[in-house]
């Protein structure tokens, strides 16, 4: 159960994806989310709409309504709209559940950003616009510090960076934007390719793969995921399934 109240605009929100998914929005409290940084995650129950959410955030905090709905908005992909969510071909080697957890993550982030834009919510979180001035100053002197604490892993790293782009991307190409924050984020999508070469061309590949299919429909959003499985090397673990 919840410790803490909804706005308005929040509690409609919310009613609305219950009643258009026939499922109840419950959260739970946990002290690891499995990712640096993470305050919430959506998780796919077999029952409900279960959120995650971080122990010791400040959820009464209205700067994290914005986080509420961003993670409800993701069952409604799932239980309303029909989009896929991964299944498990075989046992995953170590580490490999973050891969695919990050590769849906990235797709599916730009569908959510776009959904709760209409709803009436800011596509950016609160902290999002000074997470990103921090990381364009550090690429334009070519260092790839700011991403250290999320993995020392090589190759999540270079992925997590690819997420990162894809991200910012996402926010230019898909969403309504302040001028000021439009400006921002080009700033650090010009710096990103300008410093990391080999983690812009990977970020590129899967530009391509999301121009090449609708992602705003599940059958292009299933599209995609296959497509970046391959790319990733995952698809002989990668399953898709949907509601």
């Amino acid at each position: 159960m919840t410790q803490f109240q909804y706005s308005a605009e929040l509690s409609k929100y919310l009613n609305k994806v219950e009643i258009e998914t026939g499922r109840r929005v419950e959260f739970r409290f946990a002290a690891d989310l499995g990712l640096a940084g993470m305050t919430a995650a959506f998780k796919p129950d077999p029952s409900c709409i279960l959120i995650l959410l971080k122990e010791g955030t400040d959820w009464g905090n209205p700067q994290h309504e914005h986080t509420i709905a961003h993670e409800a908005t993701h069952g409604y992909l799932i239980y309303k709209l029909g989009y896929s969510y991964p299944r498990t071909k075989r046992k995953p080697a170590k580490n490999e559940t973050k891969h695919v957890s990050l590769l849906f993550t990235m797709i599916d982030d730009i569908v959510v950003n776009r959904i709760i834009q209409k709803e009436g919510f800011p596509p950016l979180s609160p902290r999002y616009l000074s997470m990103l001035e921090r990381e364009t100053k550090a690429a334009r002197k070519g260092s790839d510090r700011p991403y250290d604490e999320f993995s020392y892993d090589p190759l999540f790293k270079d992925r997590f960076m690819v997420f990162r782009y894809i991200l910012a991307w996402g926010f230019v190409n898909y969403c309504d934007l302040k001028p000021y924050a439009r400006k921002i984020i080009n700033k650090y999508l010009k710096a990103f390719e300008k410093s990391f070469a080999k983690q812009f061309t990977m970020a590129d590949q899967i530009k391509k793969v999301i121009l090449q299919h609708d992602i705003f429909s599940p059958h292009g959003h299933r599209k995609t995921i296959e497509a970046v499985a391959r790319l990733w090397h995952l698809d002989d673990l990668v399953g898709l399934q949907s509601k």
